[in-house]
């Protein structure tokens, strides 16, 4: 009996705890944080005062990346995470590179109106189109020269987001099936600027969600399918109504 009364009380001082850190950084800031994402960032930021309007609250935007973001979501850095992935993906993904911090039973998870993601490269690429399979296989290096799909001879030159970006993790564990990326990938910290480095080198390739600006030196080629590119929201269920009104708020707005 002792044991179940410590138990208890246990829980709720836990509780407690997670409901003061969120309720202490609203506090702090006077904003409803929201971290992960760029792609959701970028759609965010485009409507941010209709979300404010709607929600009566000030937003403070981070860009960074969905495992990011839905990791400092959990420990209160953030008040919502701005998640680009299957959901289960990006979940099995952030506990496995965080064991024991990511327990989905705390959180509340709200699907958005997805996007897409595209294949870009140099403008000058006379490429037109890409099937799938030929993507993967470009992304894996085992196709490693452009003229292999009706392209000029130049190396495939690719361009990553970081490990923890949303659709890297996404098209390792769908398109390519869990097989590595090619080897020779070089990595940009923010994705924003990918297309921008992409148009400048010979045989650029890399994809980002089309809501990314391109820059007119570089292009999209498009695949025989779209890449459907999920959109959700994460809080904690034990965030102030602020958080919920936030929430709904986006959702309404980016429907």
């Amino acid at each position: 009996m002792m044991k179940s009364v410590k138990c208890i009380l246990l829980l709720a001082a836990g509780i407690l705890g997670l409901q003061l850190q969120a309720a202490s950084g609203l506090a702090q800031t006077g904003m409803v944080r929201l971290a992960g994402s760029v792609t959701l960032v970028t759609k965010v930021t485009a409507k941010k005062a209709e979300i404010e309007a709607a929600s009566g609250q000030t937003l403070a935007l981070i860009g960074d990346t969905t495992l990011r973001g839905l990791l400092d979501t959990v420990e209160g850095r953030a008040d919502i995470g701005l998640i680009g992935g299957p959901w289960d993906v990006v979940l099995a993904e952030a506990q496995e590179k965080n064991p024991g911090k990511i327990d989905p039973a705390t959180l509340t998870v709200t699907p958005l109106k997805a996007t897409t993601l595209v294949f870009v490269t140099d403008a000058s690429n006379p490429v037109k189109s890409l099937t799938l399979d030929q993507a993967a296989s470009l992304l894996t290096g085992k196709t490693a020269n452009w003229k292999d799909v009706g392209g000029n001879d130049v190396p495939v030159s690719l361009v990553l987001p970081p490990p923890s970006n949303g659709y890297r993790v996404m098209f390792q564990k769908g398109l390519l099936k869990g097989a590595p990326y090619a080897a020779t990938a070089r990595e940009i910290p923010d994705a924003k600027n990918i297309p921008i480095i992409v148009s400048q080198i010979p045989g650029g390739f890399a994809f980002v969600s089309f809501e990314i600006p391109l820059p007119p030196t570089a292009k999209v080629i498009p695949s025989d399918k779209p890449v459907v590119y999920p959109l959700s929201l994460v809080a904690l269920k034990t965030a102030p109504p602020a958080v919920a009104k936030t929430v709904d708020a986006i959702a309404a707005v980016l429907k």
